[in-house]
């Protein structure tokens, strides 16, 4: 069994400023990097043999935290990212739901087959994110691993965990900033749920 802790990135811009950020590059908050500083401490003593991350500068930042002074490389890799945004990217919540209120609307019933426009639907979201952990754990038997991505990719792949439709996925739980989720996973798939969306160490902060 390869032990994954999959993680979602710090706070960002995008987070504070409403903004539709997928495959956007935002740069962490002042908030999100003392979010960074008590996610160091809660693993300076967890064994980590190496770490992957969204290649964006969010997720990459808080493997880096993750990480510490270990002197692993971390991977950055495409297929981690969260969804692809396509038109929306960049674009504040609330000219989607005004201006774009049709588009949001039919992702938002059937979010398993319908794409954003110019961009992914999260079928195809948890398709890639999926296959790259699995890819990971093949890689790295009986190793703890880091893998740090976004709200999205992490709520799709623990849709597949507990077997819940993507289509159903809105009343999955979204996970803040930071929050880990710990997995024992074999070769073959097997997933063991340790902990989901924990964000004990934050605790003070909000």
């Amino acid at each position: 069994m390869t032990r994954i802790y999959l993680i979602r990135h710090a706070e960002a811009s995008g987070n504070t400023a409403q903004r539709f950020h997928g495959h956007f590059d935002s740069d962490l908050t002042p908030k999100g990097r003392l979010q960074l500083e008590r996610l160091g401490d809660r693993f300076k003593n967890i064994v980590i043999d190496a770490a992957y991350s969204s290649d964006l500068k969010r997720a990459y930042e808080t493997a880096r935290a993750v990480v510490g002074d270990r002197g692993i490389d971390i991977i950055r890799d495409r297929q981690l990212r969260e969804i692809d945004g396509g038109e929306w990217e960049d674009l504040e919540w609330s000219e989607i739901f005004e201006n774009r209120k049709a588009e949001f609307e039919r992702f938002n019933a059937a979010p398993d087959v319908v794409n954003i426009p110019g961009g992914e639907n999260a079928t195809e979201l948890q398709t890639r994110i999926k296959n790259r952990i699995f890819d990971i754990v093949k890689a790295h038997p009986g190793a703890s691993v880091c893998v740090t991505s976004h709200a999205i990719a992490i709520k799709t792949f623990l849709c597949y965990v507990h077997n819940i439709p993507i289509r159903d996925m809105g009343f999955r739980v979204w996970c803040k900033n930071t929050a880990v989720t710990a997995m024992d996973i074999s070769p073959d798939g097997r997933v063991k749920l340790l902990r989901e969306n924990d964000v004990s160490h934050l605790i003070g902060m909000e």
